[in-house]
């Protein structure tokens, strides 16, 4: 595995000089009431505040991969285009799988970042009691405001589904964001530019096996209207689906043959889907699957076709785990996709993603950075809308097997 971190290279890096200072603003008396974690987790999110800022992550992906940098990229007809950054518009955090003795961590991560909302990809509730007490302890502003995107998972089955659906107030009939709400198991919200899409794949965990994301199903039906839907509101610049089970890695699941096969066939590209967030796997990956692609893909020798995935980015969240155990279950064997990014062990499997949408002179780019418990940058990524281009900036070579 390769393993590239985003950390200080050389005694002159902006984060080395800024770690230098913060030994002495530890020291001050307006930092004296924070803890060590607290303070490395500021000094964290000021330097990631600063990256967005002043435009210093082509600095970043200078030292990642020397190849791409963000001060410019090309449009399908090869003009290159400013990059310039005008204003932030929102930043949200991503994450999925989380103990109850993690949820502290990544609550320290995010305090200095202030995202606007939270999306969390499933098993947020190992059968805790009150059901969902790590997000009510840990997030009260945003349990208490409803700033949470949530999907149902396999373990938070194990408090049920009503426990699941009082938690966060959803239900079918009411509005949500201004969309009525269809199923308690899926459902869509609108944030600004980006929308989301909330799946339930399984249908053993949603209700039954008819509820699932069948080809000829109601969830499938629900999915293919509000896309259309979705495509006809020009103020959506960004659309992303969110999902417990990973439809495509080389993590634990997959390599055993059990990728989620049950979203293969959806066209998700041609429907403006720009990438789909998972969980269930305790680890962190990046994957997307190429342009020219025919549909055919392997996981350690196991076969599957996608239909209508060309050029699509898929992100495995579940890094809210204390105890990740499933490295051994990981594979290098695949073919028909690339992998950019795998941590899938000790600290590299648990972290959070901070995503930060700004508007450039032509356009729109929204920059995401996984960011590990312990305060390392471990991968960046960017999705951007010109106008001319709606695709995915790998930062990174693929990790081929």
């Amino acid at each position: 595995m390769i393993r590239q971190t985003m950390a200080a290279h050389s005694s002159s890096h902006p984060a080395q000089e800024l770690s230098e200072s913060s030994q002495n603003d530890a020291q001050s008396e307006s930092m004296s009431s924070y803890t060590p974690t607290e303070r490395r987790n500021i000094l964290t999110g000021a330097i990631v505040l600063m990256i967005f800022a002043t435009g210093g992550l082509a600095m970043y992906i200078s030292d990642y991969n020397q190849a791409v940098h963000m001060d410019s990229f090309q449009d399908s007809s090869s003009h290159k285009h400013s990059s310039r950054r005008q204003i932030r518009r929102q930043t949200f955090a991503l994450v999925s799988d989380i103990d109850d003795d993690t949820y502290p961590d990544i609550a320290d991560i995010l305090r200095p970042m202030h995202p606007d909302y939270l999306v969390l990809g499933g098993d947020i509730n190992y059968a805790g009691d009150p059901p969902y007490i790590g997000v009510s302890s840990n997030f009260p502003a945003y349990a208490e405001n409803k700033n949470i995107i949530f999907a149902f998972g396999n373990h938070d089955f194990e408090s049920g589904i009503d426990a699941y659906a009082n938690f966060f107030e959803i239900s079918p009939g009411m509005s949500y964001g201004g969309i009525e709400v269809e199923s308690k198991y899926y459902y869509t919200r609108i944030t600004g530019e980006v929308q989301w899409f909330v799946l339930c794949s399984q249908g053993y965990y949603c209700g039954d096996d008819e509820k699932g994301m069948k080809e000829g199903g109601q969830q499938a039906a629900w999915l293919d209207r509000v896309l259309a839907e979705s495509r006809a509101n020009t103020d959506i610049k960004f659309r992303f689906v969110v999902n417990h089970w990973s439809p495509l890695s080389t993590l634990g699941y997959c390599c055993d043959g059990d990728c989620d096969y049950r979203l293969h066939w959806f066209p998700f590209v041609e429907n403006g889907v720009d990438a789909i967030f998972s969980g269930h796997d305790h680890a962190y990956q990046r994957l997307s699957v190429p342009k020219s692609s025919d549909g055919e893909v392997s996981v350690n020798g196991h076969d599957y076709t996608l239909n209508g995935w060309e050029g699509l980015t898929m992100v495995v969240t579940g890094t809210g785990k204390n105890n990740p155990g499933r490295a051994e279950g990981s594979c290098s064997d695949h073919t028909g996709f690339s992998s950019y990014n795998k941590y899938d062990e000790d600290d590299d499997a648990r972290g959070v993603i901070i995503a930060t949408l700004s508007q450039y002179a032509n356009g729109d780019a929204l920059e995401f950075l996984y960011i590990a418990t312990d305060g390392r940058v471990l991968d960046m990524f960017s999705v951007l809308n010109t106008g001319h281009l709606q695709n995915t900036w790998n930062h990174g070579e693929p990790v081929e097997p």
